[in-house]
């Protein structure tokens, strides 16, 4: 498994810059590759932060199978603090 792409939107909680800003909730996308022989099945993707400024509302992705040579899109919605 490997983690391609990542990006920001934060067109809804947001100024719409694509950036995390202060006092903004966003979406983090990441697309989580099977490079495998294999399909992988019950995968779990998890984002953690240590810092206090930094809230994840859902902080696991669960993908019951991603095909061999396949991609699934996890989504995260995190905010971080005013300031």
């Amino acid at each position: 498994m490997n983690i391609g792409n990542l990006w920001i939107v934060d067109t809804t909680g947001g100024n719409g810059n694509f950036r995390l800003d202060q006092g903004e909730t966003v979406d983090l996308f990441l697309d989580c590759h099977n490079d495998g022989h294999c399909d992988a099945i019950n995968c779990n993707t998890v984002l953690q932060s240590s810092s206090p400024y930094i809230t994840i509302q859902n902080n696991i992705f669960n993908a019951d199978i991603i095909g061999w040579s396949s991609m699934e899109q996890a989504v995260f919605t995190i905010t971080l603090a005013d300031s």
